[in-house]
């Protein structure tokens, strides 16, 4: 018992800095802790002012991308003169946005309408998780929407270039048909249901030589 207490309070013993928990490597006897803590005030401070930074842009990034669910409705006007576009381009809010190709994405996929949901947030390092719908809305009878959903419980957003979709969503022919019912007064409605589960952030650590 009492070796213990003299390990508890014995000033030789060696401790990590008090800075540890910001960055700080530095260990050492508490004298020289005490020692390091006076000659390294530029250095915590610049590791305090680091953290709080992370905490900031952590805390905005989460603001904006997490969220329970969430619902949108594109409204594409003029869709028949848009066919012949190559791709177009739905900021659908800050954190996510639509790309629809009114004739396949490519060669392989001509004659159909391509669509991908893309995170507007999503990189190699940060990625993003979670289902989600698209449906292209048959205003004649809404039973015979044409709906492409995830199979999986949760799908990541980690493709920031490609986005996750569908490049045969449906035949231009069929969309096109006035009869079937997918546009009305030119105007084409993608349905867009998304649920993130959870942010991801990747971190790499390399150990210097």
């Amino acid at each position: 018992r009492n070796i213990r207490s003299h390990q508890d309070q014995c000033p030789y013993r060696v401790v990590m800095c008090m800075f540890h928990k910001y960055g700080c490597m530095e260990k050492g006897n508490l004298t020289a802790m005490d020692e390091h803590v006076k000659n390294s005030c530029t250095e915590h401070l610049m590791l305090l002012c680091s953290a709080m930074d992370y905490t900031q842009q952590r805390r905005l990034t989460e603001t904006h991308i997490t969220c329970p669910k969430k619902k949108f409705k594109c409204i594409i006007n003029n869709f028949s003169h848009l066919a012949m576009r190559q791709v177009i381009d739905v900021n659908l809010d800050v954190s996510w946005k639509l790309k629809i190709w009114p004739n396949g994405e490519d060669k392989r996929h001509k004659g159909y309408v391509s669509v991908r949901l893309f995170s507007r947030e999503a990189s190699p390092t940060f990625r993003v998780e979670g289902p989600y719908t698209l449906r292209i809305v048959n205003h004649l009878d809404p039973t015979k929407s044409t709906v492409k959903m995830t199979e999986a419980s949760s799908r990541e957003w980690a493709d920031s270039v490609r986005g996750w979709g569908f490049p045969a969503f449906a035949r231009v022919d069929d969309v096109l048909n006035p009869e079937i019912g997918f546009v009305k007064d030119n105007k084409l409605v993608i349905e867009v249901e998304v649920l993130v589960q959870s942010v991801v952030e990747i971190v790499e650590y390399n150990e210097e030589e």
